[in-house]
């Protein structure tokens, strides 16, 4: 899918072959990584991952920022489109990773900012997601911040038996693959102690723009904390 029309897999709204055009394409990339940086608490800006980063639209903008902007994606296509482009900056570059949701040659406590947008919301195995938050405990720096997505609506019996049909029957963004999943908060807090990080901010709970602002918990920290979180908006299509 990526291949045949990569942009309308990463940003459309939802009619197959209606992109933005490159420009607009990225220039949303840089309104958007403007919003969500001055919402967020100050960190250090040596290095920033993205979590499935697609053809790069917020790793550009990222650059301009960070020393150093590494993007994940599972999609080779991604991957290539991103580091063959000629608006990629030198300190930015994709890389693949694989269905274990490891963060390939990345550090512990190595990241200052890590964004995931528009990306695990897709994802049907919880059990990726848990090593994705997993990996993000491992290299969020000690002074650094996390800033997650993912869509924690309250799961209808109607919806369900909706995505039950087959993919042929549904519109292209609601198969399998481009759907959104959504999760149990509940569920999604406990990964996040888990993996040790604290939730500092969120907003839109129970929507499908619910946004988690996180950092490493201390040793001496308890676990469990929680405030309101920022105004934070992504470019979502479903």
């Amino acid at each position: 899918m990526a291949r045949r029309d990569a942009q309308f897999f990463i940003l459309s709204d939802g009619r197959p072959g209606d992109t933005l055009g490159d420009d607009a394409f990225y220039q949303s990339g840089h309104d958007f990584v403007r919003d969500l940086l001055g919402r967020l608490p100050e960190h250090p800006r040596r290095k920033a991952l993205e979590i499935g980063c697609g053809l790069g639209r917020n790793v550009f903008a990222l650059a301009g920022r960070y020393e150093q902007v590494i993007g994940l994606d599972i999609s080779d296509a991604m991957v290539d489109g991103l580091n063959a482009s000629d608006r990629r900056p030198a300190n930015a570059e994709g890389r693949l990773t694989g269905p274990d949701a490891r963060f390939p040659g990345i550090d512990d406590r190595s990241v200052d900012l890590v964004l995931s947008v528009i990306c695990l919301q897709h994802i049907a195995s919880w059990g990726v997601i848990e090593r994705t938050i997993d990996e993000i405990g491992r290299v969020v720096s000690a002074n650094g911040v996390a800033a997650v997505q993912l869509d924690t609506r309250p799961i209808r019996l109607a919806r369900e038996l909706y995505m039950k049909l087959p993919d042929a029957l549904l519109p292209v963004v609601h198969r399998r693959g481009m759907r959104r999943v959504s999760r149990e908060i509940g569920l999604v807090r406990s990964a996040f102690e888990a993996a040790g990080l604290r939730i500092a901010e969120q907003r839109g709970e129970a929507t499908s723009e619910h946004w988690f602002v996180l950092t490493a918990r201390t040793s001496s920290e308890p676990s469990g904390g929680h405030d309101s979180a920022p105004r934070v908006r992504a470019n979502t299509h479903r």
